[in-house]
């Protein structure tokens, strides 16, 4: 071969290797990068995963962990895994109705809008997330294991946001009328069971008298079939209380209602405490939130969590942007149970791994045993209206005899404390100021409306 061709050939092979070496230098560093932080325990037994660093929050920053609370940089002082249920019911922490079988969990998505309520099926999730979508508006990822209320819907579409809400329950089975060629893709990729229509048309049907797009239902009970024998029950997603114990937890507030919204309040929703039932009475957009059968949604337990919305860069036909809300990571949250409010710091290092909820302490925050409620609320927009704490629980005296020959005087009891009037606010009534004015100890997520 001539010298020239020779030379040519040379540098055209060093060239090749050059441009394998960039490449697999590429792919190397996304998948191993050195400068990662060391993998920590998430809290799942056999789980051992990277926490994300915290410049990788698309908006703004990760509020500062409170003093007590553990981080990555910890290691194994990371949270422990939660406890198993007291009652046994993995998503509850009740005993599971008899004659319903172990299964996995099942999660539909279920309008929010204003023409998609009344929804069916809300009162018997086990579980049901809140999160922002287009223009506002919110929608629900129900999750079902427990019961079977018969027909849920209206049924949606699929977000992004869902994907790091079900990853932790083990492969559910995941109900929804589509999405855009992006998300679907990210659908497919989950650690779930697809049940869309898409994939089974046969088992949704339209309910003729509702305007589409809010007029597509299914059944729990159909759906459930669908899953593959033996497919493993949900792992519990939050530590619960045992029987008769109080709710626990540094700074804890006993708080009568609490007020969230999203966009530019075009979704409001509140909570109101209700003593003799022991739920969180729900309204929406001052209007009691009930469900098919005319029951108000009222849940045992409620989480506001604090999370950041990012754009993903897509649109939907009215050209309002498509967010995401940043579920991995960590943030405050506050967490509703048994009249209390407790301020807790939330922690998810990645979309496997189930979220912890500590209190100033650093210890899990324990909730009543029953149906809870998660809402992905952005920061600064949540608010609470403190109440009269608990009197002590403590005998009543008994009663001086009466003299012989006469009737016992009666005795007069205590008023008792008023419960609130309604399930939320009525029109043109807002949350009142606490008596004791003053902001939670937090970095500042939420802050009392005036």
């Amino acid at each position: 071969m001539p010298r020239p061709m020779l030379i040519v050939g040379y540098w055209l092979a060093l060239a090749g290797l050059a441009l394998a070496g960039c490449t697999d230098g590429h792919l190397v560093a996304q998948a191993s990068p050195k400068a990662s932080p060391p993998a920590t325990t998430t809290g799942v037994p056999g789980k051992a995963l990277t926490t994300p660093q915290r410049s990788a929050m698309p908006t703004r920053p990760t509020p500062a962990p409170a003093p007590g609370h553990p981080t990555s940089a910890e290691g194994s002082r990371g949270p422990a895994p939660l406890p198993p249920p007291p009652g046994g019911g993995p998503l509850t922490g009740l005993a599971g109705p008899s004659g319903v079988p172990a299964r996995p969990a099942l999660v539909v998505k279920i309008d929010n809008g204003p023409r998609a309520r009344p929804q069916s099926g809300i009162n018997q999730a086990d579980i049901v997330f809140e999160e922002q979508v287009e223009g506002g508006v919110t929608r629900l990822a129900a999750v079902f294991n427990s019961e079977d209320p018969g027909s849920v819907g209206p049924v949606r579409s699929a977000r992004s946001t869902d994907i790091g809400l079900v990853s932790p329950l083990h492969r559910p089975l995941f109900a929804y009328s589509g999405a855009n060629r992006v998300f679907q893709a990210a659908v497919r990729r989950a650690p779930l069971v697809d049940v869309g229509i898409d994939n089974f048309p046969n088992r949704y049907h339209r309910d003729g008298s509702r305007p589409a797009p809010d007029d597509l239902f299914s059944s729990t009970s159909t759906l459930f079939t669908l899953a593959a024998p033996h497919a493993p029950a949900p792992a519990p997603l939050f530590a619960y209380r045992a029987a008769g114990a109080l709710p626990s937890g540094a700074a804890a507030k006993p708080v009568g209602r609490v007020h969230a919204e999203w966009g530019n309040h075009f979704t409001a929703v509140d909570y109101a405490w209700d003593p003799p039932s022991q739920l969180w009475r729900r309204a929406q957009d001052r209007q009691t939130h009930i469900d098919t059968a005319g029951h108000q949604v009222a849940p045992s337990n409620v989480i506001i969590q604090f999370v950041t919305y990012r754009n993903t860069g897509l649109v939907d036909p009215s050209g309002s942007p498509v967010p995401e809300a940043q579920v991995v990571g960590e943030g405050e949250a506050w967490v509703l149970t048994g009249g209390w409010l407790i301020p807790t710091h939330w922690s998810k290092p990645s979309a496997e791994a189930v979220t912890h909820y500590l209190d100033g302490h650093g210890t899990e925050v324990a909730i009543t045993p029953g149906r809870t409620w998660v809402e992905l609320v952005p920061p600064g927009k949540a608010s609470f209206t403190e109440r009269p704490p608990d009197p002590p629980a403590s005998p009543t005296p008994a009663s001086p005899a009466a003299p012989p020959g006469t009737e016992p005087a009666p005795s007069t009891p205590p008023d008792p404390e008023p419960a609130p009037s309604g399930p939320g606010p009525g029109p043109g009534s807002e949350p009142q100021p606490s008596p004791q004015p003053g902001p939670l100890p937090l970095p500042g997520p939420g802050q009392r409306r005036p």
